[in-house]
């Protein structure tokens, strides 16, 4: 099988932890420097709390993407608390007790299976479903929102 250069260059990015919660930081790093990257219109950067305020029931729910995360940053002094190593570390252990047994819906997926969650209320992950020789290609559709999560203070 032929890979296009965009597949083969997400092959070389960074491996996920064991569980899916984050990403691996490895020596030397896989991720493209920050003065690589194509540019990119700082006002489009969206920087969102751990912590966010279910709109409906005003409960206040853990709710990362750790494998985006690159820096924490303190929301009222502005801060840099951790940097990506230690932020990613950090992500890690706040997310491990949501993914507990009793927390857990494994889903054994057949051919033509369609699995649909509320992306705010749950973590998801691919972990285990699949052997090492094996490579998994996601396509994801997303429902624009209007609203970003938001802290209630």
């Amino acid at each position: 099988m032929k890979l296009r250069k965009l597949s083969k260059e997400l092959l070389l990015l960074p491996l996920a932890t064991f569980d899916g919660l984050t990403i691996e930081s490895e020596e030397p790093p896989k991720e493209t420097p920050f003065d690589e990257l194509p540019a990119w219109e700082e006002s489009k950067v969206k920087r969102l709390p751990l912590v966010w305020t279910n709109p409906v029931t005003k409960n206040a729910h853990l709710q990362v993407h750790g494998c985006c995360v690159y820096q924490l940053v303190h929301s009222q002094t502005g801060e840099v608390i951790a940097e990506l190593k230690e932020a990613r570390e950090i992500v890690h252990r706040l997310m491990r007790a949501a993914i507990m047994p009793k927390q857990i819906y494994c889903h054994g997926w057949t051919s033509g299976d369609l699995c649909i969650f509320h992306n705010r209320g749950v973590i998801h992950s691919v972990t285990g479903e699949f052997g090492p020789e094996e490579k998994r290609l996601m396509h994801q559709c997303n429902v624009a929102s209007g609203e970003d999560p938001f802290l209630l203070k």
